[in-house]
């Protein structure tokens, strides 16, 4: 078996200089972090010691709350709600708030185990056709019974 010798390219000292600065950046983050922790476990000691001022002695069995976070939309989705009101006002020409919101509620899935409420979807899709309206985006174009009309601007 024979022992192949480490090679060197051009770029070997750029390669070392790229990993010691992404180690310096984690140790950094790394400190930072600790601070952090240590700033949290400050506070749990004075909230202790307030807790102890009225009684409460046994605070270190109080369990920790973990919110979950809630799904945000990012701005990639929201351009696509965006462009898909428009599709549906040029495909269809004057359209009412809810023919719109029939049309994108699956642009508001979250993921697949979410169903968006009919409600919300309304409201969200009435939120941008007015932000779309003051922008220039669209125009109101009567009424149709109850329901607003819009047409694209």
């Amino acid at each position: 078996m024979t022992k192949h010798r480490a090679t060197r390219t051009d770029s070997y000292k750029l390669t070392i200089a790229g990993l010691k600065t992404k180690r310096a950046e984690k140790a950094g983050e790394r400190l930072k972090a600790l601070e952090h922790l240590a700033a949290i476990d400050r506070d749990l000691g004075h909230l202790d010691a307030v807790l102890a001022m009225f009684g409460v002695t046994d605070a270190h069995t109080i369990q920790p709350l973990q919110r979950a976070t809630t799904p945000r939309v990012g701005r990639a989705d929201v351009q696509a709600r965006r462009s898909a009101i428009f599709a549906v006002m040029r495909e269809r020409g004057a359209v009412t708030t809810t023919e719109i919101a029939e049309a994108v509620t699956p642009l508001f899935k979250l993921n697949d185990e979410h169903e968006p409420e009919p409600q919300a979807v309304l409201s969200a899709v009435r939120k941008i056709l007015h932000r779309m309206e003051h922008h220039g985006g669209v125009k109101r174009d009567g009424w149709r019974g109850d329901a607003r009309m819009w047409r694209a601007g």
